[in-house]
């Protein structure tokens, strides 16, 4: 194939603009000069439906950020059968390249994207008023399409959840799960006891920069705070973000932990497998057996040992439900026989939700050309990307992250409550009209944008979050038909604290702006109001509230709906070791079991998590009998 011809067609795609029909020549780009991309020898592969047993001693739903993990360690017994079902397909190679993040996301194929209830007080700048709710439906979940940043929490996070009830997962006893997935390759932290360099999941720093981001730092060190690394003994500070990369591509929990097992014979994968229910058996309240569809048939197949749920904040949720597992009153007014009354079951939705549209323009000497910000997505990166492995197709969205503290007299505490990204890739995130609208389920008219007329101007943004809202939402079923997405309600700042909270991050950006170093670019917030809040006096707390209101975007953190905690908190639903209260042969492990939502992104706690629940199900194995 003539390359040159490849290379133009790519041209022609992106010219015209229409959704992501750049794609296909990007993949046939890899296909010709990547073969590290490839990597056809470690590609998992999905076994023949006519080729599934009947029975297998551990069946795994889900094949995410939680469920690669455990199908690799329980595999580590060449003795025990692994079936892992995951509902999506193998991950596409263009998600590697880290800048095409906001184009993975928003493919459906890739992509659950639900829709969340609509609302009157959230979310107003989209679509319906409906926030979306993104999921990943591929091998390695969510790790897919998420922004790679690599966040453990505070240790006080974990501290809390062992005050809760559980036992075993107080900071000192999960950071040795940390430091075990860990393939750390940053020079700096290599050394540090706080990292492990052994582990599958590799973490570096990416390798094309701004210097604005440097500039970002000089910033929040002239607030006060330093620059240290977050993922050790202290969070509050700031940094250039730890990501999941490896030789600066992306490194999905697929290739982390599936791949290097994929060839071992006691692990079989099901791709495209959609999971309609766990068989409990209602006498004796033994999980036996999964019923999912592939290729339009169903299939049941028996758990010798255990069944492990895997499928996220959002799913898992729906999967027990439509088990019969979950609020008995919901479940009898969906007319699904109540195997297990949990009222806990999607209940306690908590996510992060940030503050969108805080974008920056700044003014640039000409000799700074370390501080151009220019479009990644060009034919010229991407021939430079694919022949001399280098350039903007490196570069991420998000470069820079501070942990800061809103409150001045919570000071002397390591606990920040707010969490600040700084990005310099404004024009790629912000002009792509696909992107924008499947990612943000947003109208064009309604949120702070930068226009087409100044998309070669140059730019900042910060993005601020509330580490730890209070606010909890709900997951239910709307019938009980498997292939129907779920009802999710957020209930955004629902306790008004998490409003206040919102401004005084949004005060604590604003402010970072006016530091000096930015000063001398004469940094400035774009001052045309968005829609709806014009009628609100400019930067006062009225108007960032209708702004919070308006640009209310979700960092897909879904966590709590199937909590942890002892049999006497009535909304835990599982036990400190993950098994489902009320039901045996069946766990949970993934981020809905977080008691309480972590100060930070949440697919690091989900990997340690799934590490912990493998070392549990290993010494439990003796305890279980054969349930075939």
């Amino acid at each position: 194939m003539n390359t040159a011809c490849v290379y133009a067609a790519f041209d022609v795609a992106l010219t015209c603009g229409s959704g992501f029909g750049y794609i296909v020549f990007v993949e046939i780009l890899i296909r010709m000069f990547r073969p590290d991309i490839v990597d056809r020898k470690n590609k998992v592969k999905s076994v023949p439906a006519e080729n599934i047993l009947e029975s297998y001693d551990y069946v795994v739903i889900g094949a995410g950020s939680a469920g690669s993990v455990l199908a690799n360690r329980l595999t580590e017994n060449g003795d025990d059968k692994v079936l892992l079902l995951e509902a999506g397909d193998d991950e596409p190679l263009f998600s590697d390249i880290v800048a095409l993040q906001p184009a993975i996301a928003a493919i459906e194929k890739y992509n659950w994207l639900f829709k969340a209830e609509p609302s009157t007080s959230y979310c107003l700048a989209m679509k319906d008023k409906r926030c979306p709710v993104s999921g990943g439906k591929v091998l390695g979940g969510s790790s897919v399409h998420n922004d790679m940043i690599q966040v453990r929490g505070n240790r006080k996070d974990f501290d809390t959840w062992r005050d809760m009830g559980n036992p075993g997962w107080g900071y000192e006893d999960i950071l040795p799960y940390f430091k075990k997935s860990e393939d750390m390759r940053i020079p700096s932290y290599r050394n540090s006891p706080y990292h492990g360099t052994d582990g599958l999941l590799t973490i570096e720093r990416i390798r094309s920069g701004n210097g604005l981001t440097n500039l970002f730092l000089d910033a929040v060190v002239s607030l006060g705070y330093k620059v240290l690394d977050t993922n050790s003994n202290t969070q509050t500070g700031c940094e250039k973000i730890q990501y999941t990369l490896r030789d600066g591509l992306r490194c999905s929990a697929a290739k982390a932990f599936l791949r290097p097992a994929s060839h071992r014979r006691n692990l079989v994968v099901s791709t495209n497998s959609l999971v309609r229910k766990i068989l409990v058996n209602k006498t004796t309240k033994i999980a036996y057996g999964v019923r999912f569809s592939r290729e339009g048939k169903d299939y049941t197949v028996h758990a010798k040992r255990e069944i492990i749920l895997s499928a996220g904040g959002i799913l898992s949720p729906k999967i027990l439900m439509l088990s019969g597992i979950g609020p008995k009153q919901h479940l009898e007014d969906m007319g699904i026989e109540v195997v297990h009354d949990s009222p806990g079951v999607g209940r306690n939705l908590t996510n992060h939700a940030y503050v969108g549209g805080l974008i920056f323009s700044i003014d640039v000497p000409s000799n700074r050309t370390d501080l151009d910000t220019p479009r990644t997505i060009t034919s010229s990166s991407l021939r430079n990307f694919m022949e001399n492995k280098e350039g903007l197709l490196y570069r991420t969205q998000e470069e820079a992250v501070g942990y800061l503290i809103s409150r001045h007299a919570d000071r002397s505490q390591d606990y920040p409550d707010i969490q600040v990204f700084f990005s310099t890739t404004v024009g790629d995130t912000y002009n792509n009209p696909s992107a924008d609208a499947t990612n943000f389920n947003s109208k064009r008219d309604s949120r702070i944008s930068v226009s087409k007329k100044n998309r070669n101007k140059r730019f900042f943004q910060m993005n601020t979050v509330d580490s730890r809202p209070r606010s909890r939402g709900y997951v239910e079923l709307i019938d009980k038909n498997p292939d129907q997405d779920p009802k999710v309600v957020f209930n955004y700042f629902d306790d008004p604290e998490d409003m206040k909270t919102s401004i005084r991050g949004i005060k604590l950006a604003m402010k970072i702006s006016r530091a000096p170093v930015f000063k001398q670019l004469n940094a400035r917030f774009n001052p045309k109001p968005i829609r709806g809040c014009a009628k609100f006096a400019a930067f006062s707390d009225e108007y960032w509230e209708c702004l919070v209101r308006y640009n209310t975007m979700s960092a897909h953190h879904y966590v709590s709906t199937c909590r942890m905690g002892p049999p006497k908190d009535k909304w835990a639903v599982v036990d400190s070791r993950l098994r489902v209260h009320g039901v045996q042969g069946l766990r949970v492990v993934d981020a809905s079991v977080m008691p309480a939502i972590t100060t930070g992104n949440t697919n690091a706690p989900t990997i340690m998590i799934a590490e912990k629940a493998s070392d549990m199900i290993k010494e439990d194995r003796k305890m279980y009998a054969s349930y075939a």
